[in-house]
Parts: structure tokens; C-alpha cells; sequence
């Protein structure tokens, strides 16, 4: 979904009286990029929408990613804090994965 299909969605969630949709960014590691095939993509949920629900939908929409990278090999952030799968979501909020690895400072031999 790209920013101009969003900003349709919101209008039309206005027009027929809806609650106002979230508006997300998902930014993918650069060792996640050749799975995902972008950098960083937009996201639209409804306003009671959870991290958990969230995080269900990118790993539905890259199953790569679970095959790669098995429970807990991902370091996942909420606005740079790390989330409780009830965490709520709000207009604007960043979610950034990552390989935990990649997150380590490297090793002296």
C-alpha cells in the first residue's frame, strides 16, 4: 500500500464516519531488505489495533522473514522502546526490525 492509496483509505474512513485509521511505518534492516524488497513500508490499521496484530501482518505478508529468522532472532522496536505484544499503536509510530545479531558489537579476537 503506498501513500497516496493511505490517504484515500483515511478520507473514505472519514466520509463514512469511522474511527480514523493509523497510519504506520515498518523499516526493515538492510539484511532484511532482500526479503522484504524495500527499505521501509507504510501501514494502515484500524485504531485499536495491537503490536501483536501488527507484527502478525508483516510476518503474513513476508513468511520469509519466520523461516529466516526463528522466534527471537529479531530485535523489534515500537518507537524505540521494546514492545509488549498488547503494546497499543498510535498515528505516526515507527516499528523497526532487525537481526539481533546485527545489533552486537563485533567480537575482539
Amino acid at each position: 500500500m503506498d501513500e497516496e492509496e493511505i490517504r484515500k483509505c483515511v478520507e473514505a474512513a472519514g466520509a463514512a464516519g469511522l474511527p480514523t485509521p493509523v497510519r504506520l511505518t515498518v523499516r526493515y534492516h538492510p539484511d532484511l531488505w532482500n526479503i522484504t524488497g524495500v527499505s521501509e513500508e507504510p501501514m494502515l490499521m484500524g485504531g485499536s489495533g495491537t503490536f501483536l496484530y501488527v507484527l502478525q501482518n508483516i510476518l503474513a505478508a513476508h513468511p520469509e522473514i519466520e523461516k529466516k529468522y526463528p522466534p527471537g532472532a529479531l530485535a523489534i522496536f515500537l518507537n524505540d522502546s521494546i514492545p509488549k505484544p498488547h503494546s497499543p499503536l498510535f498515528d505516526g509510530d515507527l516499528i523497526r526490525l532487525a537481526p539481533k545479531d546485527s545489533l552486537l558489537p563485533p567480537r575482539s579476537a
